[in-house]
């Protein structure tokens, strides 16, 4: 029962006083209107899209003013940054100069400092070398102070020998003297006959060819710096005083 009364109602509500009174009393609408109602309809819609389309341009030309605005920010940040780097390359290239400038100088500076340094290097090994050489010497001094010594005392003990010696030879010589009787004639000179003493003029002199003689005779036989010896006449060359340069006989003047 119920389900038949919802189907009868489902008609009644089709079929309703309000939907056949609007068909009855509505007039249906001609070809011209719906032509004109569909033209309107795209003229809305035309004039919606065109105001989008318009919208949209505005939205391109505040973003295109926009850019604009950006890049010409962009342009002059770069060309305050193009001024600003010309500035910092000039006082790069200026301080670059400079410190060119400053490295000659020190280089310079360098050099010279270098070749003062060789020179006193230099002196220093020469003052080095003078003192190993000083030292060397001072060595050789202190050897040959030590040697010098040595020979003191050699030559003192040679100075007592002789001394005694020439007393012994001298007692030798007047013993037999006495037991001669009278000199030996090689204590006396052979041209004067004067004894041989440590007198210059009595002082026994060789000449070249090996006789002697005393120097008083030698002045006497002296012609133009030759001495003739009366014995053998071979000359004595001489340059200069005549004591200077003939030597004096010691062994003769020993024993007399």
């Amino acid at each position: 029962m119920a389900t038949v009364a919802s189907t009868s109602s489902a008609p009644a509500t089709k079929f309703s006083l309000k939907n056949i009174f609007s068909r009855v009393f509505t007039k249906k609408p001609s070809k011209n209107q719906l032509r004109v109602s569909e033209l309107e309809a795209k003229v809305q819609k035309y004039k919606t899209a065109l105001k989008a389309e318009q919208d949209r341009n505005d939205c391109f030309t505040i973003e295109n003013q926009q850019l604009r605005d950006e890049l010409k920010a962009c342009k002059q940040q770069l060309n305050e940054k193009k001024i600003a780097s010309e500035y910092q390359s000039e006082n790069y290239l200026g301080l670059i100069e400079k410190l060119t400038k400053e490295k000659l100088v020190m280089v310079s500076e360098l050099e010279h400092d270098k070749v003062q340094l060789i020179s006193q290097l230099q002196t220093a090994n020469q003052k080095l070398t003078e003192l190993q050489n000083a030292h060397s010497e001072f060595e050789k001094i202190q050897n040959f102070n030590d040697s010098v010594k040595e020979l003191e005392q050699e030559r003192k003990v040679l100075n007592i020998i002789r001394k005694k010696n020439e007393e012994l030879t001298k007692k030798h010589m007047k013993k037999e003297v006495e037991k001669n009787g009278e000199e030996f004639p090689w204590q006396s000179c052979e041209i004067c006959m004067e004894k041989y003493s440590h007198k210059e003029e009595t002082s026994p002199r060789i000449l070249a060819c090996g006789h002697t003689v005393c120097l008083s005779c030698t002045k006497r036989l002296s012609e133009e710096n030759v001495i003739k010896c009366p014995f053998d006449r071979i000359g004595t060359q001489y340059n200069g005083k005549i004591g200077d340069e003939l030597p004096k006989n010691y062994a003769v003047l020993k024993m007399c």
